[in-house]
């Protein structure tokens, strides 16, 4: 088990890894421009690649480790009771996206072989991707399944968006905007000033607004949006607390 376990001692590096990252840089953030030669102001959401590409190739490689350090573990305890060299190489934890199929999957990755008591806890976990299944733990399998180029990029939810809070930090933000919501914009909002057309042209000015964004990113068959380090750590507490029950098992 300590191969295993050292995979997932890994991810809690990796995760420290990406906590870190998010103090320091910001993924997302919400910006007020001005141009006054044009006279029109705007707010808008605006990302950062770079960090986002950083965040991602981070996250793909803690859900590769949770998964290697589940199959480690599993091969280790159920590898000697394969027959032949095909059976070693299918040795892996078991996961199904059907409740109906979980134990069919499960006896073709040989649990039953090792015991009853065995076989008995890995359908207790519920590794299923069907509602009542071992949520946390399936999501490592859907997200492990993916290559690094299909893999969930994470987003920005601006939750605390309002126009009340954007006024607080713009005084000339349009009153009137009520339950509103905007979707793959330019700009969100937009609105005339007096312009000033002695200015030179390109002359544009932004500002950060002060408007707290998750980075969350997507899972699960549904989609789920979710917050992405939180995530992450109850991941890898699951994939730990999985390794202990089989172990034990």
């Amino acid at each position: 088990m300590d191969a295993a376990l050292a995979k997932v001692d890994r991810t809690t590096k990796h995760i420290a890894e990406l906590s870190e990252l998010l103090s320091k840089k910001r993924p997302f953030r919400y910006i007020f421009e001005t141009d006054e030669k044009a006279g029109r102001c705007s707010t808008y959401a605006e990302r950062d690649e770079a960090v986002i590409s950083e965040l991602t190739t981070i996250s793909y490689d803690i859900v590769q480790n949770l998964r290697t350090a589940l199959d480690y573990a599993y091969w280790e305890i159920v590898s000697p009771f394969a027959s032949n060299e095909r059976e070693r190489k299918n040795v892996q934890f078991p996961f199904s996206e059907a409740a109906a199929r979980l134990e069919e999957a499960v006896k073709n990755r040989l649990a039953h072989r090792v015991s009853d008591a065995f076989f008995k806890a890995v359908l207790t976990l519920a590794p299923h991707g069907e509602p009542g299944g071992n949520e946390l733990l399936y999501f490592v399998h859907d997200l492990a399944a993916k290559d690094r180029h299909r893999f969930p990029a994470p987003v920005g939810e601006y939750k605390t968006l309002s126009s009340d809070l954007l006024r607080k930090q713009i005084p000339s933000f349009p009153r009137g905007i009520i339950n509103g919501s905007f979707g793959n914009n330019r700009r969100d909002v937009a609105w005339g000033i007096k312009p000033l057309p002695f200015l030179p042209d390109g002359i544009v000015f932004k500002r950060e607004i002060d408007v707290p964004v998750e980075v969350v990113f997507a899972v699960g068959p549904a989609k789920d949006l979710r917050e992405m380090v939180r995530t992450l750590n109850a991941m890898a507490d699951e994939v730990q607390k999985t390794i202990e029950i089989i172990r034990a098992a």
